[in-house]
């Protein structure tokens, strides 16, 4: 899929266009990552050189194994997928779901965070995923990811997993993912990369998606998906009134460990 893309001279051209952003979702990251959206899982898969699938079901079965001994009161419930895959992703381990944040705001600080180079932030539209699944895949997101992650006979693979991406996020925050606004994009099937899901047809980010936009009213109304190219010579500047918009880690990553981190903005 052909991604359009925008840029802005200032920051004061910049924040117009950002406040009109509702009903879309987002993530920051390095320029040089533009081509390539991976989950955890696949990077770790593809460091490990073993199965995705395999890998994800070995580290779902054991965190939940093992996840008593931690003392924690507040475990999800054991069919509640999403949830364990979301407490995974917040302690580090590798999962199928990709951070992205309905706040532009949150995804402008990770973009230009202590980069030392040209930034991104991908823009989707919230409304464009997956109206083209059957059942089970078009119904509970939750179900179906169960049906793929703990099959009922131990072992087999659905035959017809969809190469599709979808959006979600847990019924129970914690807080780092509510001060960050946060979801995931989800791929259904982990066998194949991350953006053979998210460009593949059953996703629906192709409908009524316009590639050759001009004008920037154009973004937010022809097309479900594109990217803001941030250049590194912005990136102090717009630090600067990100800190004053209280953006900065020690807001988004409650805990000694935002608070040490901030100081690299300051």
């Amino acid at each position: 899929m052909q991604i359009p893309f925008i840029q802005f001279a200032t920051w004061h051209t910049l924040v117009p266009f950002l406040s009109q952003s509702e009903g879309w979702v987002f993530r920051g990251q390095k320029s040089y990552a533009s081509d390539a959206l991976q989950t955890s899982l696949e990077r770790a898969a593809k460091h490990l050189r073993q199965e995705p699938l395999g890998l994800e079901r070995h580290v779902l079965r054991e965190f939940k194994r093992r996840a008593t001994l931690s003392g924690e009161l507040n475990l999800p419930h054991n069919d509640d997928i999403v949830q364990w895959l979301a407490l995974l992703q917040h302690h580090g381990a590798p999962t199928r779901l990709l951070d992205f944040t309905h706040s532009v705001w949150v995804a402008l600080f990770f973009a230009v965070e202590r980069m030392q180079e040209n930034s991104e932030i991908w823009c989707v539209r919230g409304s464009s995923f997956s109206r083209r699944l059957q059942a089970p895949w078009s119904g509970d997101k939750n179900a179906a990811l169960k049906l793929i992650l703990e099959p009922s006979d131990g072992s087999s693979v659905p035959a017809n997993i969809p190469s599709a991406v979808f959006k979600d996020e847990p019924f129970y925050l914690n807080r780092r993912l509510a001060l960050q606004q946060g979801c995931f994009l989800i791929p259904f099937d982990v066998r194949q990369s991350f953006e053979a899901n998210f460009y593949s047809p059953a996703t629906g980010l192709e409908e009524g998606h316009d590639p050759n936009l001009s004008e920037i009213t154009d973004f937010l109304s022809k097309t479900n998906i594109f990217k803001i190219m941030i250049s590194q010579d912005q990136h102090s500047t717009i630090r600067s009134n990100l800190r004053r918009m209280n953006m900065t880690r020690e807001h988004l990553f409650p805990g000694l460990d935002g608070l040490a981190m901030s100081f690299w903005q300051e």
